[in-house]
């Protein structure tokens, strides 16, 4: 009867214990599979996989004509699309966007851009060759996630955070090429997740590289590769003593483009072809081919209306652009169809061309 009371209190005890580590084990768990997956700024629609962010389109000016603007180099936001379009900017741009959408996600960005020409016509043979640069910061933040204990009582609201910094660089080896390549360091962190108040963060790096050619001045093609090692690293070890690394690879991207400019320029027509292999997979497999195509015509002086059709629906956008101290001055807002919740996407962007 002794031995028998002794054991069923310690595995009253142990069953307490186990029941408290749980409660705290749980969210944690949940968590890291979000992690995996890409975060909530993820769409079902693209398998979830790691890094959705980057994946959503850039600007509203590019969202507003279907997200197929890689063939494109007109504003701060090339090098997103293709690095290799930084060769034919014009003067030097800077760009700055937030998107709004619901399940509290926000999208932001900020880039600047600018082509090197010397003083002679780079095109001439001997002379020197053209080249572009570019800054560029995206970041994505998904707040208010519920966090549970394993009763199902709410404990805490958690938020994850990602980000990308981006270095690209470009040159013209002839006077309608250009090929670009990218560098990224990828961060992303979920802050306070311990009952220390510890985050869980994971980093990484991505390489971009394009080429666009402009055969003549109305037509431009391109072609791009996206993500090129990109990949989070998680490492739990220094949080708990049984902690794991865990490496989540970003889907390998290809893009096909193609960008017409015609009625003096005040027309614009874009298209493209988009494909992604999953190579965390075993075996690896081909995503969905997903098509773009949109419109921008100049309706007025400095007044532009767009619009476009892809995967998600049917987006549309206009934007507006007027001297201010001097400088062109550029105000865009896109809406664009969430295959996430109802409501929509909601871009806006402001940019500078100095």
């Amino acid at each position: 009867m002794i031995l028998r009371k002794t054991l069923m209190k310690q595995a009253g005890s142990f069953y307490g214990e186990l029941r408290t580590a749980t409660r705290s084990a749980v969210p944690v768990a949940i968590l890291f599979m979000l992690m995996v997956c890409g975060s909530a700024t993820a769409e079902i629609g693209r398998a979830g996989q790691a890094g959705a962010f980057l994946r959503m389109g850039l600007g509203a000016r590019s969202l507003g004509m279907g997200g197929g603007t890689a063939a494109l180099a007109d504003d701060a936001t090339a090098a997103y699309g293709n690095p290799a379009a930084l060769v034919f900017l014009e003067g030097r741009h800077i760009g700055i966007s937030m998107d709004a959408m619901s399940l509290d996600r926000k999208l932001m960005s900020a880039q600047y851009g600018q082509s090197f020409r010397g003083r002679q016509d780079s095109t001439r043979r001997g002379g020197p060759m053209a080249a572009g640069f570019a800054l560029s910061w995206i970041g994505a933040v998904t707040g208010h996630i519920d966090g549970r204990d394993w009763d199902g009582n709410h404990t805490e609201d958690y938020t994850h955070v990602e980000n990308a910094f981006q270095l690209s660089f470009a040159l013209q080896p002839g006077p309608a090429v250009g090929i670009g390549f990218s560098a990224k360091v990828l961060w992303s962190v979920f802050p306070g997740l311990t009952d220390r108040n510890e985050s869980m963060g994971a980093t990484g790096v991505g390489f971009d590289a394009g080429i666009r050619v402009r055969p003549v001045h109305s037509l431009a093609l391109a072609v791009s590769v996206h993500d090129l090692h990109s990949r989070y690293t998680w490492d739990s070890q220094k949080m708990y003593e049984r902690g794991s690394q865990t490496v989540s690879p970003f889907p390998l991207g290809f893009r096909l483009s193609a960008a017409w400019k015609g009625w003096s320029d005040r027309l614009t027509a874009v298209c493209q072809i988009e494909q992604r292999k999953v190579t965390d997979a075993d075996p690896q497999r081909w995503l969905p081919a997903e098509g773009s195509a949109g419109l921008e015509a100049e309706a007025a002086s400095g007044l532009f209306l767009r619009a476009g059709i892809n995967r998600d629906g049917f987006p549309f956008g206009f934007g507006v652009r007027r001297f201010l101290l001097g400088r062109v001055t550029g105000l865009d807002y896109a809406y664009a169809p969430d295959p996430v919740a109802p409501g929509g996407r909601h871009a806006f962007t402001w940019s500078f061309l100095l």
